[in-house]
Formats: C-alpha cells, sequence, structure tokens
C-alpha cells in the first residue's frame, strides 16, 4: 500500500507544482488557426502587432494542434493585431475580440513555374499492406491517445482490445517497435499520453515478414513525433468514472522534453479500480435429470500505478541511440460468493454457498526495459538497427475457499474450507536486428534476425483446513514450468516499379522449442517444429491515391500458452474447474486480402482466412456433474469478411461522420470427444462514429457513436446481440484546461453466453448495470522556443486598424 500512497502524493505534487508555476503567468492571447474544412492548421506564423504605431511585439507557430498564444502583454487586448501567414494560403488579420480566437485562412493556388501548389491531401493514404492515417486533432479536441484510437477509420475500441475491420483483434506497436508491457499498463500509458504527440497511426492489414509470425489479425502502429519545439511541455489530467453505485478515479501525467539532439518523454498513471458484477449461471444435465442454478455476486477493488520513460539521443545525423523504461505495480483484492442450488427432477436436492477471498498483494515492480541503435548507412536510407528487451513480472494470488450447506441464507453448515495460493514468476527477453539496403528511393531489401525467450513458473498451492489448522494437499496442488524459444530469420523486398504498381515480398522461416514440466506428477512434454511464412502485398494506384487496389496474401500461427497446456485442474466452484491439456498443436492461418480505397474517404474490402489445427476453449460436462472449461484442437475453420469504412466532414468542419460495417461468414468443422463441434454462421457489425465542433470559438465539442453486433459463435458457445452507445461534451478553456463528459454504454450491454445439446445446456446471463458515466479534466502546461520567425508584417495593410 506504501507504494500506492507515495505515488499518488508524486502525481499529485508534480500537478500541483505544474499549476501553480502557470498561475503565474501574465496577461495572454491565445487562439487556433483553421482551415476552410475547419481543420487544424500546424506550422502557419502568427504575429502580434501594436496598435497604433504597429509595432510588432512578438511571433509564434502554431503546434501541433493549430495554437499559438502569446504572454506577458502589457497592453488590453482590444490594442493588438494578429497577422497569420503560409504558404498555400492567403495572408489573414484579425482584431482580437476576445482572449481566446479562432482564425480561419483561406486556400490560395500559387502558380510557381508551371506548379500549382494547394493545401489539400488525402484522409488516408495507402501503402502495400497498410492504411496511414494522421489524426486530425481540430475535430477531436484535447484527448488522449487512447481516445484518439476510438475515431480513427477501420478501428475500434473496447474493453482495451483493438480490433481493425475485417482483421479482428490486433496488435498495438509504438514507432514501429511492440511495447514491452502487458496490455493493460499499455493501455493506461495511451491514457496519459497527450493525443497531438502522434504524428500518424499505421493501420497494418498484413504485416510484412519482419513482424512475427504469431501476429494474428492486424497492427496498430501508432507513430510518436519528435518533439520539433525546444523546451518542456506536458500535461495531466484526473478522472472518475461511476458504475453502478461504484467510483473508480484516475491520475495521469506527461511530461515531453526537447533540446538539441535530445528527446525525452515521461508518463506516470495512477487507477483505482472499483466494481461490482452479479451473473446467474444455469447448467442442465438431461441425462440425469439434474439442473443446477449458480447465482453470484463479485466484488473487486486494487490499485494500479504504472510509469514509463522513453528517449532518444542523436550522436550524429546518422546515429541514433534509444532506451525506453517501464515500471507498474498493483495489489487488490476480489471477494465472491456462489450460491449453487441444486435441481432433481424439478425438485430441489441441495443448496449450498461457495465463498471465495483472493487477495493479490505487491510482491515486486513489473519492469521492462529496451534499448537500441540505429545507424544510416547512406543518404537513400539504408540503415542497420539493433535492439534487446528484458521484461519480468510476479503475480501472486491468494485464495481462500469455503463450501457450506444452505438451509437458508442465515444458516450455513460448512463442510469444506480450503485456500488456493497461485504464484506465476515470469521472464523474457528478445534480440533483434536487421539490415535495409535502399538501392534507391523506390527499391529496399531488408533481412533480418529475431529472437525471443519466455520463462514461466506456476506455482499452485492448495491447503485444506482439517478443523484446527491448515495442512498441504499434495493430490491438489502442481508446480508448472513452461519455457518457449522462437529463432527467426526473414527477409523482404519493397518495389515501386512505377507510378501505378507496388510490392512487398517476403518471406519468415521460425524455429519454435517448447518446454513443459509439471514438477508434482513430473509429466514433461517438448515441442520443436519449424514453420515458414510468406507474405506478398501489392498496391495499384489507378489515379494519384484517389483510386487504388491492394491484394495482400499472408500465413500466420497461433501458439498455445503455458495456461492452455498446464493439465492440472483448478476448482472455481463446487462444480466448476479449469484444465489444460499438453497435447494441443499451433494453428496455421492462410489468409488472402483484397481492398479497394477511393477518394480518400471509402474503402471497400474482402479476405479469406483457412485455420488448420484450430483450438478453442470449450466447457463440457463430467463426472459428478461437474462442469469443466479446457482447450483441444477440433478441425479447421475457414472465415469469408466483407467490410466497408467511410470517412467523411460536413459543413466546413462542423461534423465528422465515420462509418463501418461488416460481415463474417464462418464455417468451422471437427469433433470434440468424439462430438460434432462444427457449426456454419454469419456475423455482422456496423458502427457510426461523430464528432461535432460545437463551437469552435468557444472551443465546445461533441461526440457520439454507436456500434451493433450479431450475436457472436464459437466452440459450445453463443452469444446474444450486442448494442453499444456512448456520448461525450468537451470544452477547452484559454488557460489550457479541458473538462469533459463522457457517458459510456447507454444502453447497457451485458455480454451473456448460451449453448443447447439433447444431453446438456448452459446459460450465463449478467445482471449489473454497465453504464458508467467519465468526468475527466485535463491541463497542458509548459512552454516550447520557438527560432527563426522572420517578420512578415506588410504595414500597407494596417492603416485601416489604425482607429
Amino acid at each position: 500500500m506504501k507504494l500506492y500512497r507515495r505515488g499518488i502524493y508524486c502525481l499529485l505534487s508534480i500537478v500541483l507544482f505544474a499549476l501553480s508555476v502557470n498561475a503565474q503567468e501574465h496577461q495572454s492571447l491565445r487562439g487556433r488557426v483553421l482551415d476552410n474544412d475547419g481543420e487544424t492548421i500546424v506550422g502557419a506564423v502568427v504575429s502580434c502587432i501594436e496598435l497604433p504605431d504597429s509595432t510588432v511585439v512578438g511571433y509564434c507557430v502554431t503546434s501541433v494542434d493549430g495554437v499559438f498564444q502569446f504572454s506577458g502583454l502589457k497592453e488590453a487586448y482590444e490594442k493588438y493585431l494578429l497577422e497569420v501567414s503560409l504558404i498555400g494560403y492567403e495572408k489573414a488579420y484579425m482584431k482580437p475580440i476576445s482572449e481566446e480566437i479562432v482564425i480561419t485562412l483561406k486556400e490560395s493556388a500559387i502558380a510557381l513555374e508551371e506548379v500549382v501548389v494547394t493545401a489539400s491531401a488525402p484522409r488516408l493514404k495507402q501503402k502495400p499492406g497498410k492504411f496511414i492515417y494522421k489524426p486530425r486533432l481540430s475535430e477531436v479536441g484535447d484527448i488522449d491517445s487512447y481516445d484518439i484510437l476510438r475515431y480513427t477509420p477501420l478501428i475500434t475500441l473496447e474493453n482495451n482490445s483493438v480490433c481493425i475491420l475485417g482483421k479482428g483483434i490486433s496488435t498495438i506497436y509504438i514507432n514501429g517497435r511492440k511495447p514491452i508491457m502487458d496490455n493493460t499498463s499499455l493501455m493506461e500509458m495511451l491514457r496519459s499520453t497527450p493525443a497531438n504527440q502522434i504524428e500518424n497511426i499505421e493501420i497494418i492489414m498484413s504485416p510484412n515478414s519482419s513482424y512475427r509470425a504469431s501476429t494474428t489479425g492486424g497492427i496498430v502502429n501508432i507513430v510518436m513525433k519528435k518533439n520539433p519545439n525546444q523546451g518542456l511541455t506536458g500535461s495531466a489530467s484526473v478522472s472518475g468514472v461511476c458504475l453502478g453505485e461504484r467510483v473508480s478515479p484516475r491520475a495521469t501525467f506527461y511530461l515531453g522534453y526537447s533540446k538539441n539532439k535530445l528527446n525525452a518523454s515521461a508518463n506516470l498513471s495512477y487507477l483505482y479500480n472499483d466494481s461490482q458484477n452479479e451473473t446467474d449461471a444455469t447448467y442442465n444435465y438431461a441425462d440425469t435429470f439434474t439442473d443446477i442454478l449458480n447465482s453470484t455476486i463479485q466484488e473487486t477493488s486494487g490499485h494500479f500505478l504504472n510509469g514509463n520513460i522513453n528517449i532518444t539521443y542523436d550522436f550524429t545525423k546518422r546515429s541514433t541511440v534509444g532506451a525506453s523504461f517501464h515500471i507498474g505495480g498493483s495489489e487488490s483484492n476480489s471477494n465472491s460468493t456462489t450460491k449453487s442450488s441444486n435441481y432433481l427432477n424439478g425438485i430441489l436436492d441441495k443448496s449450498s454457498i461457495s465463498v471465495n477471498e483472493t487477495d493479490n498483494p505487491f510482491q515486486r515492480p513489473k519492469i521492462g526495459v529496451v534499448a537500441y541503435y540505429n545507424l544510416k548507412m547512406d543518404n537513400n536510407g539504408s540503415n542497420l538497427d539493433l535492439s534487446a528487451n528484458y521484461s519480468s513480472s510476479i503475480n501472486t494470488s491468494l485464495g481462500k475457499m469455503e463450501y457450506a450447506n444452505a438451509t437458508n441464507r442465515n444458516n450455513l453448515i460448512p463442510y469444506s474450507l480450503f485456500q488456493q495460493n497461485s504464484t506465476v514468476d515470469s521472464y523474457g527477453y528478445e534480440f533483434k536486428g536487421y539490415y535495409s539496403h535502399y538501392f534507391d528511393n523506390d527499391n529496399n531489401l531488408t533481412a533480418g534476425y529475431d529472437f525471443n525467450a519466455s520463462h514461466l513458473s506456476n506455482d499452485f498451492i492448495r491447503n485444506d483446513f482439517d478443523g484446527s489448522g491448515y495442512i498441504p494437499n499434495e493430490a491438489h496442488s502442481n508446480h508448472f514450468i513452461y519455457e518457449e524459444k522462437v529463432n527467426a530469420l526473414y527477409i523482404t523486398y519493397d518495389k515501386k516499379w512505377s507510378d501505378v504498381l507496388s510490392t512487398t515480398l517476403g518471406v519468415r522461416a521460425e524455429n519454435t522449442n517448447i518446454h513443459g514440466h509439471q514438477i508434482t506428477s513430473d509429466e514433461k512434454f517438448r515441442r520443436n517444429y519449424w514453420n515458414f511464412f510468406p507474405k506478398l502485398s501489392v498496391l495499384v494506384d489507378l489515379a494519384d491515391g484517389d483510386h487504388s487496389l491492394a491484394l495482400d496474401l499472408s500465413r500466420s500461427i497461433v501458439r498455445p500458452f503455458y495456461n492452455d497446456l498446464n493439465p492440472f485442474k483448478i476448482w472455481n466452484s463446487e462444480n466448476t474447474y479449469t484444465m489444460g491439456n499438453i497435447y494441443i498443436k499451433p494453428m496455421i492461418y492462410n489468409g488472402v486480402d483484397l481492398s479497394y480505397s477511393f477518394c480518400g474517404d471509402y474503402i471497400i474490402g474482402a479476405s479469406y482466412n483457412y485455420g488448420s489445427d484450430t483450438f478453442s476453449e470449450y466447457t463440457y460436462s463430467a463426472e459428478d456433474n461437474t462442469t469443466v472449461s479446457s482447450v483441444a484442437n477440433f478441425g479447421h475453420e475457414q472465415e469469408l469478411s466483407l467490410y466497408f469504412n467511410m470517412d467523411k466532414i460536413f459543413f466546413k468542419g462542423f461534423w465528422r461522420m465515420s462509418f463501418s460495417a461488416g460481415t463474417d461468414y464462418d464455417i468451422t468443422t471437427g469433433h470434440i470427444d468424439g462430438k460434432d463441434v462444427g457449426y456454419k454462421t454469419w456475423m455482422s457489425t456496423a458502427g457510426i462514429r461523430n464528432v461535432f465542433k460545437i463551437s469552435p470559438k468557444r472551443s465546445i465539442s461533441a461526440t457520439m457513436s454507436y456500434n451493433y453486433y450479431t450475436p457472436s459463435r464459437g466452440v459450445l458457445k453463443i452469444g446474444r446481440h450486442k448494442h453499444l452507445l456512448n456520448v461525450s461534451l468537451s470544452k477547452d478553456f484559454k488557460f489550457g484546461g479541458t473538462l469533459s463528459i463522457h457517458a459510456l454504454n447507454l444502453l447497457n450491454y451485458k455480454p451473456s453466453y448460451h449453448y443447447n445439446t439433447d444431453t446438456y445446456s448452459y446459460n450465463i446471463i449478467p445482471k449489473t448495470n454497465n453504464t458508467s458515466i467519465q468526468v475527466r479534466f485535463t491541463y497542458k502546461f509548459g512552454q516550447s522556443r520557438v527560432r527563426g520567425a522572420k517578420d512578415r508584417s506588410e504595414t500597407n495593410h494596417l492603416e485601416r486598424f489604425k482607429k
């Protein structure tokens, strides 16, 4: 607990210090520069001219979100004139009527040696295997990097998972490298990073051979900016989420610093999570005429603290060294009570109560360290890149379970009391090196080597209460050790054959070595195998980016992990347990994707995937009317996906609308334990995301998103219709603050599942209200120096303001 108190005190001290420093600033004049479509203009030169003598008192350049600011002004704002200029736009003049203004520049076509220069650009650019999206921050206000993903074309973000339209759940990379932290810590880092630090977002539909073959779905690569300004910038935010009667506060802090050859950033986030879930689960065993109803109430609370530091330093114009460090820690506890009612031939036969108290204490910080070096070999872009990383974590769970007969809720007769303590100690390391040679700007060859290793030790100990104390239960205890090593070689060739045709061709070879040891029973297994993964991406640009066709062929692998392989039983309640399977084989997927993008706003695509040796989690009935969750290979699956995405701006930037829709036809065939588990099903989704600039002058914006999903289908698992509706309202203040209110899951979707056969069926229905309200305040601070601005004022245009 001391760890979190210190973290909170440190975070609050930093935020209060930043606020106090900024409060000492003198009178300021602040504004934003936009184009005719309401889009942010970056790099416009703004001159502040004092009237009536036309003295230029200062210059600045608009930031990445189009903002400019003059501080320390001696006169009232009515005494000044602002001049804004940028190549490709007509020069604009404005006499401020308030302390915060919006200036709109009109585009101009300038003939330079018969070349017409304009300021327009496609919204979504396409390259072989990927799309590149540049966030339009003027449309969504001062938000964080997590929220910007919600409004990125082709992407949906839900429950900390990122999905690419037509590709499913995908992986997030930062600057082309996979972050060395778990997914929860990654999302917290994005929440603490302002969106204006993002250069662009790459939606990689078909990862090339330089990426791991185990990368299924696609990749969302977030490319961060090197701070172009000189100085210190930062932001801090506090928020609270109200879900039901519980409130979960969060605080984040970000600092960015740039000076000469050094770029650095730091993130810090704290979350206190408090939640309650109620679920009813019904299991029917037709062959024994038995029905079991489990009603569960689970309460969870926990503290989570995460920090990140990123540094790059340019030794020379050709060589760069970088390092990232992640540290995180958590402690939480969970208490659940399950009331079980057993019915025989429809008559209540037995009632029992299962109580599970679980503590997850802080043991040691989760850490991750990565270092890399990049050397440019020539002026064409050839470069050598070397990197290494290491990560480690320990997760401890101390559980106490009690089973009791219940004649009524106030009369419990305990008959079983035991402890389940689990410690998962893990570490991993990786080395990567590649050389990319550019023969010219349109022709490059890359070859590389990857090695990564993972080690996990899962020590599960059960102690039974014998009436006077706890004694070890060796039969229900186990210690499982899992090791995985993957060596990979790859080569990829990129070629732009003409202004119309571009290709990427590559192949990757991976050797996988897996070793598992169940120490308690002395069971061992080894796997050693090679796989080859060819890749091909073809892009046909039909009209300078306005119309393009893309074809991608790929192959990938899904390997079972230690929790899928551990064969030991772990009880969740008196009549349910989970158990792994050491005989699982990896899944191999072969896929083809065809897409057509046009006018920079529309994308239509289709993909086909074939998976062999498919494995999945499934639930089945076992001895004594128990329900088991396990994993098994069962056959193969085929999936055909069709998708569409549209991104449009209306009414000169007032309304941005993104619409996406997709449908999947899934054919699954196979058997588990002699039972046919095959099925055919259609699954569809549609969503619309809207951003409204209600008042650019007053910096008020709103969002509304709605997503619909038809029932999902899995092996022995069927979902239900899903409706998600979210709205938000935000206001930017002239002192650098932003206040926003978010209402999430307004239609109160609750994930439920069911399945039916002649002999066995189940139905799981959550009862908790899942609608939540979030209130967040963000404050930006810091000032950057801008160099090199020249006097662009024209005296003859100023005379009319000297009155």
